[in-house]
Order: structure tokens, then sequence, then C-alpha cells
């Protein structure tokens, strides 16, 4: 172990990037470095207290984000960590804590945009719902490869929570998020051209970092 960095045994399968609990705690960390049987891992947190023979758990997954409404206003940490909601509880953030960015427990108003019979594919905008003014589209999932991509049930307008199912495309159950790979860019159809000047009114950020 090196400040942020140590080194554990691993399998044959991990990957870079693959997301790892370590010791009591379950300290959040990434792979960074696969040499055969041993693997290094750059633990997000504070490693104090860390020593030779703490567990190490490899969750065969990338580190990831729950994509919900919810998510818009939110200020988050480096690994995804809604800070205000986290603030609430304490003024500290203890250590192995581990809560998505959304809250499964705020409802949202769903309206349908699709009906069953009706035919989708991955991307298609399935319903809405209203966040902060902005229409949040819910969408069949990127990743969609079902051989039946018929729209078998349509949940009515109303409200429910991001953990609900809102949709059925065939035997595949939809709810209103998707998990998604953060070091994955989402697919688009094409990008928009950038004409107009975002400005804050900050010069030095007009200036040297510049939006659109």
């Amino acid at each position: 172990m090196s400040g942020s960095v140590v080194t554990s045994t691993c399998f044959a399968n991990t990957s870079i990037y693959e997301v790892v609990y370590v010791g009591s705690e379950r300290l959040l960390g990434e792979v960074v470095r696969v040499r055969r049987d041993v693997a290094d891992i750059q633990v997000y947190e504070d490693t104090t207290g860390l020593q030779i023979g703490d567990h190490t758990i490899f969750t065969g997954e990338l580190l990831s984000m729950k994509l919900a409404p919810g998510l818009l206003g939110q200020v988050l940490d480096g690994i995804g960590r809604p800070l205000e909601r986290l603030g609430k509880k304490s003024p500290y953030i203890s250590r192995g804590t581990h809560i998505d960015a959304v809250d499964d427990s705020e409802k949202w108003y769903f309206i349908p945009r699709l009906q069953r019979g009706d035919d989708v594919g991955p991307g298609d905008i399935l319903g809405e719902v209203e966040e902060k003014g902005i229409k949040h589209f819910i969408m069949a999932p990127l990743d969609f490869r079902g051989k039946n991509s018929t729209i078998s049930w349509m949940a009515p307008k109303g409200e429910y929570v991001v953990d609900d199912v809102i949709c059925k495309i065939g035997e595949t159950t939809v709810k209103m998020f998707q998990r998604w790979n953060i070091r994955t860019p989402r697919k688009v159809g094409r990008k928009l051209d950038l004409d107009k000047p975002l400005l804050t009114g900050t010069r030095i950020l007009d200036v040297f970092f510049p939006l659109a």
C-alpha cells in the first residue's frame, strides 16, 4: 500500500477500471493496473487504517451512475455522491458511504408518449416527466437488443418513483432510470453545432474557459 494506491491479488478476468471495495468499510476504488494475478487499485477515500490482509471485493462492474429524473441541480463529488443529501445527515462524509445521486423515494408525474402495440428501438422516447421546468424524456435502453420490440404494457400517466416499472417491451421491463458507465460516452444521433456562447459574466471563465 502506498498512499491511496493499494495492491491486491485478483482474478484472471479482472479488468482495468473495474470497481473494487477495499477493507471492512468497503472503500470505493478502481483497478488501474493488472499484472497477472496482482492488481493496483486507486482508492477514492481515506486509506488510513487499511492493513495487509484486508479483503478486497472485485465487483466485475465499471463505475456507473443512475441517470434519472432528479439528477438536475445536484452537486456531486468525484465518485457521484450527492453532497446536499449527505450534508443533511452529517457535516462529514463517513468512509465507505455509498448513495445514488438520485433520490429513490421522490415521485415524478409520468406522461406516456407511446402505447401498447407500438414498436420501439434503442433510444426511442417512451414518455416524459417535467423536472425543474424541463421535459425529461424517458427512453428505451440504448443497449436494448430484445427479439420482441413491441410494447406489451405501458404505465398510465401518474406519479411514480424512478424504480417503478413504467413499460414492458416484450418481456423486458423498463424503469424510469438507466444505469450508465461514466467512462462510456452516451450515444447520439448527431452533434449540434455550437453557435451561441454561454456567457457567465465572470471574465476569467468567459475568456479562458469559454462555453457554448
